[in-house]
């Protein structure tokens, strides 16, 4: 998969973010996402008036971590952030806990010796 650093405007929230390309395809951020477990009992918000194209705004309030929007996306199935997050579209949040353990699982290991 071929990345690729994009300037964008700086006005955008996406400024200084990887662009990743693969399968014909083009997209922004994370190129894996992570394996977040999924129980079926998750929180849901519905997207609200003045938060459309907003995860970054739903994460910071779950996670503590506004970078972990794609989380949301992914568990949404979400791939085109502003033209999906609509007002009252219904948006699953994965728990903070199994996003936590998701991240540690990603994260490299030390070696200890």
């Amino acid at each position: 998969m071929a990345q690729f650093e994009l300037e964008q405007p700086f006005t955008s929230r996406f400024k200084r973010t990887r662009l990743f390309a693969g399968n014909g395809r083009a997209f922004f951020g994370i190129w894996r996402p992570l394996d977040v477990q999924i129980d079926g009992d998750e929180e849901s918000v519905v997207v609200q008036r003045g938060l459309e194209g907003q995860l970054d705004i739903y994460a910071g309030a779950a996670y503590g971590d506004r970078d972990l929007w794609p989380v949301i996306a992914f568990a949404n199935g979400i791939e085109y952030v502003p033209e999906e997050v609509i007002v009252g579209r219904r948006l699953i949040i994965p728990k903070a806990t199994h996003v936590r353990a998701a991240l540690l699982a990603q994260a490299p290991q030390a070696e200890v010796t």
